[in-house]
């Protein structure tokens, strides 16, 4: 089925449509060593905005965390950052081959979206701190995957679109251009390092028509800072067990 027909799927379904999503969305990324009690973590349903949660169930730290209203966002490690993929080939790190040379500009613009979006929010639960307090909670994040969008081959595969209408859309789906983020997270009280809550989430390019976003290397993955960013701060606006809803997988906006 080629990239429009799902689209138009979508548009004829509800967005929210599971089978859909289900096709289209980003395949959760194996989770690395950042990420701690691996074995309880949870699988969330498809259309829940992180893909894995963990929560701890240890009542003292719960109720030690509940009147604390200040929160240090950590620099956002790229220590798990997994080797970089071209199409469908992923190099090898034997092979001395390499991480996206935009890491670092992603991890930081992480933390930055993050720290805005939560200082933005009309009413939000956390003051950021600059370093950690007895009084405030760690967000602590790691950047685990980073593929940029492939602008030359989408230039191609829409040229293709227009010369050749649904033959060349079939044809482009032969060649991956999609890029893709994946991250983890850990809150923890910054006092004592207890571990509270983990989430992690994989996300690819939104399904479109035409986007400027697809002929940008990291405007997709711009797009889903933003997005997380924004959950985020509903996350913690909201009673522990709420689940918080997936942004949308497709989009009409050209930008």
């Amino acid at each position: 089925m080629t990239r429009l027909a799902i689209l138009l799927l979508a548009l004829v379904t509800l967005p929210s449509c599971q089978r859909v999503r289900t096709m289209v969305k980003a395949k959760p990324a194996s989770l690395s060593p950042f990420m701690e009690h691996r074995s309880e973590i949870k699988r969330q349903p498809s259309d829940a905005a992180f893909q894995y949660i963990w929560r701890t169930s240890d009542r003292q730290a719960h109720t030690q965390a509940r009147p604390l209203r200040e929160l240090y966002i950590a620099p956002v490690t790229t220590h798990f950052l997994r080797p970089m993929r071209i199409g469908t080939v992923r190099f090898d790190d034997r092979l001395g081959t390499q991480r996206s040379p935009a890491a670092q500009e992603m991890a930081a613009k992480l933390r930055h979206e993050f720290a805005v979006a939560l200082a933005n929010s009309p009413a939000p639960r956390y003051r950021l701190v600059t370093a950690p307090t007895p009084n405030s909670l760690t967000l602590e994040m790691a950047l685990i995957e980073l593929n940029p969008t492939q602008p030359k081959i989408n230039a191609a595969k829409f040229v293709a679109k227009l010369m050749f209408g649904p033959l060349g859309s079939v044809g482009g789906l032969m060649v991956q251009s999609s890029g893709n983020i994946a991250i983890e997270a850990k809150i923890r009280l910054s006092r004592s390092g207890s571990l509270l809550y983990q989430f992690a989430d994989n996300e690819s390019d939104k399904l479109t028509l035409y986007s400027i976003r697809d002929f940008r290397p990291y405007g997709h993955v711009d797009k889903s800072i933003s997005e997380w960013a924004g959950q985020f701060v509903d996350l913690t606006g909201q009673r522990p067990g709420t689940q918080i809803s997936d942004a949308s997988f497709w989009t009409l906006a050209p930008f």
